[in-house]
């Protein structure tokens, strides 16, 4: 595995345990624990980034992380939107 795969995975390992969670605990407040896990991956993202001291590939490796977690956390909201449809906004329902 690469450098980039080595600081990416980890943080895409802790948006599925992140979803997982969200689903099993937070019930109807999905959209509002989703959106903090997105920021604590962030922040981790960033720890994890900057504690390798190498600036190349910086903007990749946290493009890379970020986006991944984006989109594994955006198939847990539509899955537990699905689940918990009286949970969205008016704006958002299909109704």
């Amino acid at each position: 595995m690469t450098r980039i795969g080595w600081t990416v995975a980890p943080v895409w390992a802790a948006a599925v345990l992140g979803a997982v969670l969200v689903g099993v605990f937070a019930g109807p407040a999905f959209l509002t624990w989703t959106a903090v896990v997105l920021g604590a991956l962030v922040l981790a993202t960033a720890a994890i980034q900057l504690s390798l001291q190498q600036k190349e590939g910086f903007v990749v490796r946290m493009a890379l992380s970020v986006a991944g977690a984006l989109v594994i956390l955006a198939l847990s909201a539509a899955i537990l939107a699905a689940l918990h449809p009286g949970a969205l906004p008016a704006a958002l329902r299909l109704d």
